[in-house]
């Protein structure tokens, strides 16, 4: 009954798009009924493709969240735009995509803080973090995010709710009684038969004796000769497990070689420091200075996933900035960042399209933010994909916002934009991936609230002394936690003269 309710409805909501097609006009309320259209259109799609486990309804919800891109958050829906992203993330747990399910999920985070976000919005979104988590294996965050949804599915219920819980309850009692009342029968037919038993049993137990001691010897043979194969098998694993974390060691030396040393930071941007801290041996977060015609480059990216993954994204993404760098020096042009960040998609997508055998390749990128300093010390030129820069002045902090599409392939995709910054000396800037704000400690996330009051209060402290404490804090909130994703995070003092 559900399936045919589910297709009559795609029906005519897709019989009042064509009719919505028949008319042209610019009413700001006839295309936002246009857009909620499209929206419960997806909706229904991915309910019978859930239901049914056919793809092609699957691929339909997607064709309508393409046809909606960001209308609604042009148009101030934002209501409409939450639940066509709820829509999308349905659309990637379908399709077995945890890792940008998670993305997409966690870039909602700033709706949710908002205190206007409603109450039920908030419990589908813990839930569908839990539900990502599980199937990434992240258990220790699924749990936390069980207990927030399990939180506001609480806050929720009405008084008819608790009313049928109080009933429950007390059917619940109800049947412990009686389950007492039938052990307490049961026990006392239990001591009438406890002596036979026992005769019983210390015959067979005589028996069994004779038997267990013959066949603990023959057991005894077998373990002997399996805990030997076994011994020989953890050798070979051992020598395995050796050779494989050599290698990987070697990795992080050749992907050390290619990010730039401090050094080499401090030739370019004297005051300033580098937080660094990869999640495992090698780790998908990089960073990358460079002068051009004049201009200082500064560039912080965060692959996809962490780990080897993660690293020769990295690698990928190092040499085709390196690339498009020489190659703008050749030419003698001015290094303009949204420039150089549709040059670097552009890369990636066609490198990983030609990767045929991983299906989620095709979606690999990276968050990234490109940060040039121009010849005249007062400006400086920003872009970024799905990042934000921190601007200190005179004890205000200031957050500046970019795109929010990756570098790789994304639902909609336009040149990235770039915005002009005017600076003043003493200023302190802040960018850098978001393992900081993520990372899990006894109370949470570490979360961009805490970023920000650091950046606050110890702005006007020498570059060093910043970077220790910020190395003091994350360590302390993180304490016993395992570290959740690669971590870093660049300080840079402005100095006009």
């Amino acid at each position: 009954m559900g399936d045919i309710l589910s297709f009559e409805s795609i029906g005519y909501l897709r019989q009042a798009l064509s009719l919505f097609g028949q008319k042209e006009t610019d009413d700001p309320y006839y295309l936002q009924t246009i857009n909620q259209t499209h929206t419960s259109l997806a909706a229904a799609y991915i309910n019978v493709a859930k239901r049914m486990g056919r793809k092609e309804y699957a691929d339909s919800c997607l064709q309508n969240i393409e046809e909606l891109g960001d209308k609604d958050l042009e148009n101030g829906n934002i209501s409409n735009h939450i639940s066509t992203r709820f829509i999308y993330v349905d659309y990637l747990l379908f399709g077995k995509k945890y890792q940008e399910a998670l993305t997409e999920l966690l870039s909602m985070e700033e709706y949710t803080t908002d205190g206007n976000f409603p109450i039920n919005r908030k419990k589908d979104w813990h839930e569908k973090l839990y539900v990502t988590y599980k199937q990434l294996g992240k258990f220790r965050e699924a749990l936390y995010e069980l207990e927030k949804y399990e939180e506001y599915k609480s806050a929720t219920l009405n008084d008819s709710t608790f009313n049928k819980l109080k009933n429950a309850e007390v059917a619940h009692a109800q049947m412990i009684e009686e389950i007492k009342r039938e052990n307490e029968k049961k026990l006392y037919e239990a001591k009438k038969n406890k002596l036979l038993i026992i005769v019983v049993s210390l015959f067979v137990g005589l028996s069994l004796i004779g038997i267990l001691l013959y066949n603990k010897r023959k057991a005894n043979i077998v373990l002997a000769e399996k805990n030997d194969t076994l011994d020989k098998q953890k050798t070979i694993i051992e020598e395995q497990n050796k050779s494989i974390v050599s290698s990987i060691n070697y990795a992080r030396y050749i992907q050390r070689a290619a990010i730039n040393t401090i050094d080499e930071f401090h030739q370019l941007f004297p005051e300033s420091f580098v937080y660094y801290k990869p999640r495992n041996i090698v780790c998908g977060d990089w960073y990358r200075v460079a002068s051009c015609a004049g201009y200082r480059i500064l560039a912080v990216a965060d692959c996809t996933g962490h780990g080897v993954p993660g690293a020769l994204l990295s690698m990928l993404g190092i040499s085709a900035l390196k690339d498009i760098i020489a190659e703008i020096n050749q030419q003698g042009h001015v290094p303009y960042p949204s420039e150089i960040l549709n040059r670097m998609r552009e890369h990636i997508i066609t490198s990983l399209a030609k990767s045929t055998t991983n299906e989620y390749s095709a979606y690999d990128g990276m968050d990234m933010t490109i940060l040039v300093f121009t010849p005249d010390p007062t400006k400086a030129l920003f872009a970024t994909a799905k990042q934000d820069l921190i601007l200190v002045r005179s004890g205000e902090v200031s957050r500046i916002k970019g795109d929010s599409m990756p570098v790789g392939r994304f639902i909609k995709m336009k040149d990235f934009s770039e915005t002009k910054i005017s600076l003043q000396d003493g200023d302190m800037l802040y960018l850098g991936s978001d393992g900081i704000r993520d990372q899990f400690g006894q109370k949470g996330k570490f979360n961009l609230r805490r970023l920000t009051a650091f950046a606050k209060e110890h702005y006007t402290d020498p570059v060093d002394k910043q970077l220790e404490i910020i190395t003091q804090q994350i360590d302390e909130w993180q304490g016993s936690t395992d570290q959740t994703d690669d971590q870093t995070l660049i300080g840079v003092r402005v100095r006009i003269n």
